[in-house]
């Protein structure tokens, strides 16, 4: 029987979505302490993309998320440099990986709920929103539900019609078996949605949006909600403006329980410019904390979060989960905790050594990073890249008063000691300078940065091991530059 191009796609599929529980660990560029980096699914050939769009759900340490899985096609940036990885003319899927131990080995599954072209059904006559497995995943103007952890799912169901456009968000707060709100996208401003009956009527609460709470030209959308008090809820939204695609994250309380919203802070930037930004994910930490976590797209590209202590109303320095993305294509992420207090965030990526976007967690310890962990482990690094050019010089120097078993040995040792000197220069460069110089909040740091950068240079080029010695001077000043302390035990 000859073969048909959308027989030999299926059969690529099925042989896909069979693959065991996936136990890969993503430290292609390490983790700092307090962070771990896991595949939750990587194929090649593949794109898996936007978990923000389609959800995710923890029940203890079970957690799945749903993602769109795609074929990976580079796009052509002289046509349009914001295109995403895709191939848009072959077919795609929507999946679910599932973890049944806090994020640490996924495995996918397939829905087959989850068929864009399924026509509505009649909504059940009533939905238990209160039942222990209980799971709903929103898409546009449908959703679906499960009462098995979202092993099985029933739908897709319509909201109903509120003349605006709905689009994708999964955000829903349950009250009890009865009552659910629902936070989604639409047109313009999010909208906040409620059932009291379970399930059998909707109805719009309010556009979550005050008039004077979005920038002239701007668009708010995605929101992730959490509640804070028995009337209390705080969203972040996503916030894009105009062509140049500036795009931020604000915060918004309502204390009305979704009537009234009203602006309550700035959290982050998502991005400089060009890459239209990335929604926010939102959780509550068992001690009342909020964490708010996005993609940054700007260089350099990676996933960043931010901790808040008074219910949103200010938040701390920016923690830096990774930053070792290969371009601006990532993000979107989803954030759950653990039962030990750990934060599980999960978002699409692509590295240098994984070109292919992915679905990648990071488990993050909110009690012991902080937001310049990321740059402990790169001043460590760099540390190391000076000791081993001491090193190497130290070789040298031997090798060069006749020690010489084999010219190789003086030339390997050169080589070691360039490329060292190479490596911490690249170092430097891209995990410092570049932020440095974007926000030169602090010239005196930059100076530092600029001078180690020019030791490292001259060092390369010559033998004088004075050069070792002020480059160590110069790393202790930035740490202690950076940490506001000695920390050069570190």
């Amino acid at each position: 029987m000859k073969m048909t191009r959308n027989m030999l796609l299926s059969i690529a599929a099925v042989l896909m979505i069979s693959s065991p529980a996936y136990c890969a660990r993503d430290n292609t560029e390490g983790a700092a302490p307090g962070i771990e980096h896991v595949v939750v699914h990587r194929d090649d050939g593949r794109f898996c993309g936007w978990p923000a769009n389609n959800g995710a759900w923890s029940w203890g340490n079970e957690i799945l998320v749903a993602f769109d899985l795609h074929f990976f096609k580079e796009p052509d940036r002289s046509v349009d440099p914001t295109e995403h990885h895709v191939d848009w003319d072959k077919p795609a899927q929507l999946v679910t990986a599932r973890s049944l131990d806090g994020g640490q080995t996924w495995k996918l599954e397939t829905p087959g709920a989850f068929v864009r072209s399924a026509e509505p059904k009649p909504r059940p006559e009533k939905i238990n929103f209160a039942r222990p497995d209980f799971a709903l995943r929103a898409g546009g103007s449908r959703f679906h539900i499960s009462y098995d952890r979202g092993k099985n799912w029933q739908g897709p169901y319509e909201f109903g019609n509120f003349g605006v456009v709905l689009g994708s968000r999964t955000d829903y707060i349950v009250k009890d078996k009865d009552n659910c709100m629902l936070f989604l996208s639409a047109r313009g401003a999010p909208v906040c949605l409620r059932t009291t009956d379970a399930g059998n009527n909707f109805e719009l609460v309010s556009r979550m949006m005050p008039p004077l709470g979005v920038a002239p030209g701007a668009r708010s959308i995605m929101p992730a909600t959490v509640r804070v008090s028995e009337n209390e809820l705080v969203t972040a939204v996503r916030q894009l403006r105009g062509e140049e695609y500036v795009s931020w994250i604000d915060t918004y309380v309502s204390k009305d329980n979704g009537k009234t919203w009203y602006y309550l802070s700035r959290v982050a930037e998502a991005d400089k410019k060009y890459w239209n930004g990335n929604p926010p994910a939102i959780a509550r930490l068992c001690d009342g904390r909020l964490a708010v976590t996005y993609g940054y797209r700007a260089y350099p590209y990676g996933i960043r979060a931010k901790l808040s202590t008074d219910n949103g109303q200010t938040w701390g320095r920016e923690i830096i989960l990774r930053r070792d993305g290969r371009n601006w294509d990532l993000g979107y992420t989803r954030t759950v905790v653990r039962t030990d207090g750990k934060i599980v965030t999960m978002y699409y990526y692509s590295t240098k050594d994984n070109p292919n976007q992915y679905i990648a967690a990071t488990i993050w310890d909110p009690d012991r990073i902080d937001e310049r962990t990321a740059d402990r482990v790169t001043l460590n690094r760099i540390g190391a890249h000076i000791d081993r050019i001491a090193e190497s010089m130290n070789r040298i120097q031997k090798l060069s008063q006749g020690q010489v078993r084999s010219v190789n040995d003086l030339v390997w040792w050169m080589q070691e000691k360039e490329n060292s000197a190479d490596a911490l220069t690249a170092k430097l460069t891209e995990n410092f300078l570049s932020t440095e110089m974007q926000g030169a909040d602090d010239i005196e740091r930059l100076k530092l940065i600029q001078s180690i950068i020019h030791h490292a240079t001259e060092t390369k080029e010559s033998k004088d091991i004075a050069n070792i010695m002020k480059l160590k001077a110069l790393l202790t000043q930035l740490r202690t530059r950076l940490f506001e302390t000695d920390d050069s035990s570190h």
